[in-house]
Order: C-alpha cells, then structure tokens, then sequence
C-alpha cells in the first residue's frame, strides 16, 4: 500500500499518537442538484435561507461546514436575455449582488468551515462554475474570506467574465494562501467591474480546495473499548459517503515493521456514516491480554 496516498491516524489503547500525513483535497463541494426550477411568479422575491443544508456541502472529514446561504439575494427567473420563465432546476439562478453598479459588492452567498477540536484548516483555492446572463450581470468575479473571525479579505483576485448570455458555464479558480485556520468564512462577492449590476448569474458548481491538518488529520478517534471478552473496538468519525473505505492496522509491538502488522488486516471496512467501528476479537490477537494495542487507520482513496 502506497501510505502516500492515503490519510491516516493512528492509535494506542494508552491513547499514543504516531505521525501523520496531510494532503490537498476537495474539502467542500455543493451539490445544486436538489435546486428545483422557479416560475415567473418568483421574479425578484427573497431567496430561501438557508439556500442548501449543510449535509450537501458533502463536507471533508475534520471541520463542521454550515448551511449555505444568503445576504440580500433574490430569484431571477430569467432563461435568456430579455425573457422571464421557469428556471433551469439543477442550478442557482441569482440576482442583486451589486447595487447601483459601483463596483462594490453589496449582496452574497456565504458558508463556514469551523475545524474540530485539535484541527486547522488550509484552503489552496475556490472553484465556481457560472455564465452571465445578460448586460445587466455583474462582470467581476470574486471570494472574501475571514479566518478566525478577522477581516474580510480577497482570496485571489477578482476575475472578470465579459461574455453574457448563451447558456456556457464557465469555471473560474480562485488561489490563496490561508493556513493554520480554526473557522474560514467564504463569500461569494461579484461586482461590477467593466460592466453590470443587478442582472442575475446562473451557478451551477461551488467548491474548496486545501486540506485539514492536526494530530489526527482530520480522523478523530471517538472511542476506544476493550470488551469483556477479550476484543477490542475502536469507533471513529468518518465520511458518511458510502463509497469511502477505510483500512485497519494494528500490533500490539510498535517496533515491527508495518508490513508485519495483523498479516490478515480488514483493508476493505466500509464507512459506518458520520461514525465507523471496527472490532479486532480475541482470536485475532496473539496476546487477549496485552496492555498495549496500537492502531493506523487509512482512508482509502
């Protein structure tokens, strides 16, 4: 196994910690797929708040991502220039960021990323996927960030999309440089830059990029259990996606080499949801009654 490309954690009954490795990842990524298609009768009304529930954030493990949501935003139902219809569902179609066009964003999207206990967070860029539809849109687009409540800065810098209308999604990346972060608040600031105002955008993806750093690298151990027959269980927290897996080591001699560790390990323990067990029985173990049992868990990618 190559641990290279994996992200581990590592454990002793007597609660000892090994290193760790730290890697980039997708650490946020909306899903807009339950967004349904709004009537013409919704032109200009209040968007709901939240805009998603957390949960389709599909959030990394280490941190507790927010509720996406809104400042002042309102619904555009609008399909091309010029025409007022029902929405494309499947998509964010939103207008009112800068009011007046003074190249002030006034109006935006937010989310929060607050790292666990023991964690931080690094963010490496912020991808969104969008068209302007129309004059009217503001062309400038942009991310401000926060961390650990400070100001709100550019993260990366404003990039401009003169093309309007036409349907074309285009993704834009932001970069930057925030590491070491307890919470990281993000908002989606456009404004006019060389033209628009009000005038809506269609968003159809919105993710972050970076990694979550600590002495568990984001899988925190919940619990660890020495049963009365002789087993021992061990629960963490991990992705609830069901496609994640997760591999198991353990020894109770810390100086072996890990190819040597439990020869018949469970590489192949499927996610459990937010929280994951795993139970290593009496019979796996050469010693019941070893004071010492030292774990690696291994997401595998």
């Amino acid at each position: 196994m190559n641990n290279g490309m994996k992200r581990w954690a590592s454990f002793a009954i007597s609660v000892m910690a090994l290193p760790v490795e730290s890697h980039a990842e997708t650490l946020v990524g909306w899903n807009f797929d339950t967004i349904p298609a709004a009537t013409a009768d919704l032109e200009n009304s209040p968007q709901p708040q939240p805009l998603l529930e957390a949960d389709l954030g599909n959030g990394a493990a280490g941190f507790t991502l927010s509720d996406l949501d809104h400042v002042g935003l309102v619904y555009s139902t609008a399909v091309s220039p010029g025409e007022v219809g029902t929405s494309i569902a499947g998509e964010l179609n939103i207008k009112n960021f800068d009011l007046g066009g003074d190249g002030i964003n006034d109006n935006y999207l937010f989310f929060t990323l607050t790292a666990d206990a023991g964690n931080s967070i690094s963010v490496n860029s912020i991808s969104v996927e969008l068209w302007r539809n129309g004059g009217g849109a503001p062309d400038g687009m942009a991310f401000e960030v926060s961390v650990d409540g400070g100001e709100f800065e550019l993260f990366g810098d404003v990039q401009t999309i003169a093309e309007s209308g036409g349907g074309a999604y285009q993704e834009l990346t932001f970069e930057g440089g925030v590491s070491g972060a307890t919470t990281v608040e993000i908002r989606f600031t456009p404004r006019h830059v060389n033209a628009g105002s009000t005038g809506n955008l269609h968003l159809d993806s919105l993710k972050v990029d970076g990694s979550v750093e600590g002495g568990l690298n984001g899988l925190q151990i919940n619990s660890i259990q020495r049963l009365a027959d002789g087993s021992v269980s061990l629960t963490w927290n991990s992705k609830p996606n069901p496609e994640t897996s997760y591999t198991v080591f353990y020894t109770e001699d810390l100086a072996l080499d890990r190819s040597l560790w439990n020869e018949g390990r469970n590489d192949n323990v499927p996610s459990g949801g937010a929280e994951t067990t795993y139970v290593v029985t009496a019979e796996e173990l050469d010693d019941p009654a070893a004071k010492r049992l030292f774990f690696v868990v291994v997401e595998n990618f």
